[in-house]
């Protein structure tokens, strides 16, 4: 009786774990940071807006996997990608606004995202990444209804990202946003120049650099923002 009420309470904590699992594997994919004027202010036309960031994993099977929801699960945290080889990321920029206007027009004219490695506390690689090439118009415009709207979606491979540029080993993975955002609320002729969103960074290794270098991800190293 005491082995079989073991077992019972032994699978319904292996349901629990899974369960939460699937509910924080399943949360938004989203870095957030507030979205504010270039003066460090907080946007006088937008009550309540910030800017989005999502990362998504492609690997080589065509699975498609958003990066930051692994990092904030403590069951993947076990985990790895070493199993299924990246091909590459889509980078995602977001935004979110409400309280004032109906939509968000956001020129992406001259913004610009790096991708950097970082080894010995020194960069040893840098990317720039530059939207426009990837968009005939630059000037986008959004829902403003409170909800996560994409701005553009960019994919990039681990060549560009880096993995063939330096010699394989444990590298600090950086995207760092640059230049500027400017946006006008519906379909106004003012813009206003905004910041950039925060810079985001994940430890990674690399195998086989230098010809068909690979990024290998561990989910249990988490992550860091800045700005």
């Amino acid at each position: 009786m005491i082995k079989g009420i073991a077992l019972l309470f032994v699978f319904i904590i292996v349901i629990a774990v899974i369960v939460m699992g699937i509910s924080i594997a399943t949360s938004d994919g989203t870095w957030s940071s507030p979205m504010k004027d270039d003066d460090g202010t907080e946007t006088e036309e937008i009550s309540n807006s910030d800017w989005g960031q999502e990362i998504i994993l492609e690997y080589e099977d065509g699975t498609l996997q958003s990066l930051k929801p692994q990092f904030d699960n403590p069951i993947l945290g076990l985990y790895d990608t070493s199993g299924n080889k990246i091909n590459g990321i889509y980078y995602i920029l977001k935004a979110k606004a409400s309280g004032g206007p109906s939509s968000v027009k956001i020129d992406i004219t001259n913004y610009r995202y790096d991708f950097k490695l970082n080894h010995a506390a020194t960069f040893v690689y840098t990317k720039t990444m530059n939207p426009n090439f990837f968009y005939s118009n630059p000037k986008i415009t959004v829902s403003a209804d409170g909800s996560w709207q994409e701005v553009f979606k960019i994919h990039s491979t681990v060549d560009e990202m880096g993995a063939n540029s330096v010699e394989d080993g444990t590298y600090d993975f950086y995207v760092v946003p640059t230049g500027s955002l400017k946006y006008s609320i519906d379909n106004g002729q003012t813009w206003n120049t905004a910041n950039v969103p925060g810079d985001i960074a994940f430890t990674i290794n690399i195998e086989g650099g230098g010809g068909g270098g690979q990024f290998v991800i561990s989910f249990g190293n988490g992550y860091s923002t800045h700005g």
